[in-house]
């Protein structure tokens, strides 16, 4: 499920974020499958990408995208929106987006290209176009399922992984950062890409995933705690990270895909769900980004009254 792991003294409600950083990677699956301006900043693969580069035009009021909305995205053939396009069109209309999201690339490449070849000399300087702070700024970093396969890592690869993701956490941190949200992986076996796929193949890959997002819910916990004493504040001062489940919305849209208005042949291949085997329509991009926008809203502000309650009574 989607959770609060931790708020800070920079996170004043979605309603303050005027920047969103967007940090993605594509949805890959293994090949033996079978088949008052807010900034926003995104990184998360061909289900967030619209093809914006750190040399486009800066994203504006009028194109917050930075690219003519829709931007160029992985959906229905021409003009549809992912669930980016969808929430700055229709529940963040005063957010700048500032989305580095490339298809077909795992961790490593989000860390040089991504941040350090885009982020880290564009908008990472804070120029005049793109003044964010602390507390007006939400990185939200999708990423991991091309990072499980085509083969099966071990816990310890698994690991490594997100060491060298977390070491670029602690870069954006080192900049400026302080609000972060990461989405984990998706139930990728319960796509059309899996159909063909042997029972026991499929069930193996859903344990995988679900270790993966237990190891990545564990070291948000830690990076969050570790940032704070590194700071040199309590638990509670700096560092916002939240956890925004991918894994329970596509669990609950396959499960019902009635309560998201398709019908439950849709869910199979060639349904009206899927704009190829791997990739979901622009429909449900739309209940991505509400049900994104409903998680973020629900975080309170954070109130250092209560938080120095609670560090008097540990």
């Amino acid at each position: 499920m989607s959770k609060v792991v931790a708020t800070g003294k920079h996170w004043k409600g979605f309603a303050a974020i005027r920047h969103l950083v967007v940090l993605c990677v594509e949805l890959v699956m293994p090949a033996n499958f079978n088949a008052d301006v807010m900034h926003f900043f995104a990184s998360g693969a061909s289900y967030s990408s619209i093809g914006y580069l750190s040399s486009e035009p800066h994203p504006t009021p009028d194109e917050p995208l930075g690219v003519p909305w829709p931007g160029s995205t992985v959906t229905e053939p021409v003009g549809k929106a992912n669930w980016v396009g969808h929430l700055v069109k229709d529940f963040a209309k005063d957010l700048l987006v500032y989305d580095y999201a490339v298809a077909g690339a795992g961790i490593d490449h989000m860390a040089k290209h991504q941040i350090e070849e885009h982020f880290m000399t564009s908008v990472g300087l804070k120029p005049e176009w793109a003044p964010w702070t602390a507390g007006d700024a939400l990185f939200v970093i999708w990423m991991g399922m091309n990072d499980l396969g085509p083969r099966f890592p071990t816990d310890e690869e698994m690991a490594a992984k997100l060491d060298k993701l977390f070491e670029q956490q602690a870069t954006l941190y080192n900049v400026g950062a302080r609000n972060f949200l990461f989405v984990d992986v998706m139930p990728m076996h319960r796509t059309p890409a899996a159909g063909k796929s042997r029972a026991s193949e499929r069930e193996r890959r859903a344990g995988l995933f679900n270790k993966w997002n237990a190891m990545l819910a564990k070291r948000i916990e830690r990076f969050a705690s570790s940032t704070h004493e590194e700071a040199g504040s309590n638990h509670q001062e700096d560092v916002t990270a939240l956890l925004f489940s991918s894994h329970d919305f596509f669990t609950r849209l396959f499960d019902d895909p009635t309560a998201f208005g398709f019908a439950q042949a849709d869910k199979e291949k060639g349904g009206r769900m899927w704009a190829d085997d791997i990739h979901p329509v622009s429909k449900v991009h739309w209940f991505i980004a509400r049900d994104f926008s409903d998680f973020v809203r629900s975080v309170r502000p954070f109130a250092a009254d209560i938080a120095a309650e609670n560090v008097a009574g540990t």
